[in-house]
């Protein structure tokens, strides 16, 4: 299981949240994680209260580390990085295939997601993707074990990073959706110009053939 499909299996389980992938932004020295949940809704499971007021007095940043192996799930363990990562955070998710291991193996506090292909629901409009195999399937992540929810406050620079990167983000996107719908016309040029036209050109010249044809027959019938 690829990495980037079990990142797309939490982005679409994490209701309330914007994703920013493979960032050190909270982190001075403890390295990059996999990504970082930061609340953009009050559906945000972190940030639940009864008033909306409690949502802008505290900044809760959940981050996800992705662990597809056995032997890199034991190396976190041993080098104490879940640790590194849940001090500078207000909680930490691990995500691994299922089966990989178990949620008691993880430290206190950690939380744990589980992500697994499933067969394609037909019944239900959703991007699929396809698994090695070559399978139609879609990937999906499911909640083993809830993260320890914190009230960690970011450092003052975190704030601004994060909206920079956000930023960025957001036009790179624009440029992908820009490329992409260039090249779709591009596409639709090259079709219609190879198959749609030479059809209409044919379909016009019947239409001629067939009034210069009527006119002649009705020349006749007058002479």
């Amino acid at each position: 299981m690829l990495v980037e499909s079990m990142l797309d299996a939490v982005d679409r389980w994490a209701t309330g949240y914007w994703m920013l992938r493979e960032t050190g932004i909270p982190f001075p020295h403890a390295g990059r994680i996999d990504a970082l949940l930061i609340p953009c809704s009050y559906e945000a499971g972190c940030m639940k209260k009864n008033t909306k007021d409690w949502f802008f007095d505290r900044v809760r940043l959940l981050g996800v580390e992705v662990k597809r192996t056995r032997e890199d799930f034991n190396r976190g363990l041993r080098t104490g990085q879940y640790e590194k990562y849940d001090e500078f955070l207000s909680g930490l998710y691990v995500a691994t295939p299922k089966g990989l291991i178990k949620s008691g193996e993880l430290p206190d506090g950690v939380g744990h997601l589980v992500c697994r292909w499933s067969p394609r629901d037909r019944t239900r409009r959703k991007r699929w993707y396809f698994n090695p195999e070559g399978v139609s399937q879609i990937c999906r992540c499911t909640c083993r074990k809830a993260p320890m929810i914190k009230d960690k406050l970011p450092e003052h620079y975190v704030a601004w990073r994060l909206m920079f990167e956000l930023y960025r983000q957001h036009s790179d996107e624009i440029a992908r959706i820009r490329c992409r719908t260039n090249e779709a016309l591009q596409t639709l040029g090259h079709v219609v110009g190879h198959t749609v036209m030479p059809c209409l050109r044919e379909g016009v010249d019947q239409i001629i053939e067939q009034i210069d044809q009527k006119r002649r027959e009705e020349t006749e019938v007058t002479a």
